[in-house]
């Protein structure tokens, strides 16, 4: 049984039964995948300009990706199943097909170089808040500038209280005024009205407070 089983082989071999696998070569590889490429591309461009259907691009595109080196790509793959003339939105003038552009928005106006720009005024009904304006005001007590800037009425008074004391014979020189000031100070400190209730000069039990509440009603 193995001789008769060796003399077939050699039978078939003989014959020419068992064919060897063909050796492709890079030059025929990079054309296959070429010709692949732009049958691709023509499938793309009939899709877009809509020749073909979206189901017959699926198809003949699977049908491409089936071929093998060696095979042929059949034209009914790249040939479009509806004429050109019925694409929308396109004008065919010759051998060209022009696509029909947006019309683009107007131009806006040029500023010229001279203008000048005008501020809006307010919608009438409109309430607009000023801001006041300040003043170089003196001492009342000295009659000199006190490099403090108040309200006009406020700068008023403090000229009438300086016109009255010098009726009066009582204006004061800056050392005096300074000397006022601070004793001022230390008498209001003495009747806790510039006490403050947090900080390192609270000396109630539990050392310094960090923050305080009022919670009281009637303040």
């Amino acid at each position: 049984m193995g001789q008769v089983n060796q003399n077939s082989r050699v039978q078939n071999l003989g014959k020419g039964s068992i064919k060897m696998a063909k050796t492709v070569t890079d030059a025929e590889m990079r054309a296959f995948r070429k010709k692949k490429r732009d049958a691709r591309k023509r499938l793309n461009a009939m899709l877009a300009a809509g020749q073909i259907t979206g189901a017959e691009f699926n198809k003949r595109v699977s049908a491409l990706g089936s071929l093998k080196v060696g095979q042929a790509i059949p034209a009914s793959i790249t040939t479009p199943s509806k004429p050109a003339d019925k694409m929308k939105g396109t004008e065919k003038s010759g051998d060209k097909v022009s696509m029909t552009l947006p019309t683009p928005p107007p131009s806006r106006p040029k500023k010229k170089k001279g203008s000048v720009t005008t501020p809006t005024p307010p919608p009438a009904g409109r309430k607009t808040k000023r801001k006041p304006k300040l003043y170089d005001t003196i001492d009342p007590r000295t009659g000199k500038p006190s490099g403090k800037k108040v309200s006009a009425s406020r700068h008023l008074a403090n000229i009438d209280a300086f016109k009255k004391r010098e009726k009066e014979g009582t204006v004061m020189t800056e050392a005096e005024a300074k000397r006022g000031d601070k004793a001022g100070k230390r008498v209001m400190e003495i009747l806790g009205f510039n006490k403050k209730n947090k900080g390192s000069s609270d000396m109630r039990k539990g050392g310094m407070v960090i923050n305080t509440v009022d919670n009281r009603r009637k303040k």
